[in-house]
């Protein structure tokens, strides 16, 4: 499974969220990191060609592949065992 995260975080938290995303779906999970800020996102999925992408905020784009709200996973009060449920059902 290929999954492209998406949000303005930095690349520490990126890298935790990655880690914790491994740990709770697979570890050949692939995940990649794309910045709001220094990156273009549709740009980005037509290279990536991911199976889900994660969004870290509340920016809308119109993506290609399925969209799961990811706020859970920097909030864990919003629900991060729900985002994992959801990545689960894109396996």
């Amino acid at each position: 499974m290929k999954i492209m995260m998406v949000g303005g975080i930095n690349d520490k938290k990126a890298e935790k969220l990655i880690g914790a995303i491994k740990k709770n779906i697979g570890s050949d999970t692939e995940v990649v990191n794309v910045n709001i800020f220094t990156q273009k996102p549709l740009e980005e999925e037509e290279k990536i060609n991911p199976d889900v992408i994660v969004m870290l905020n509340k920016q809308s784009f119109s993506f290609k592949a399925p969209v799961v709200d990811g706020l859970g996973l920097i909030y864990p009060q919003m629900g991060e065992k729900k985002v994992y449920e959801e990545l689960k059902k894109h396996l």
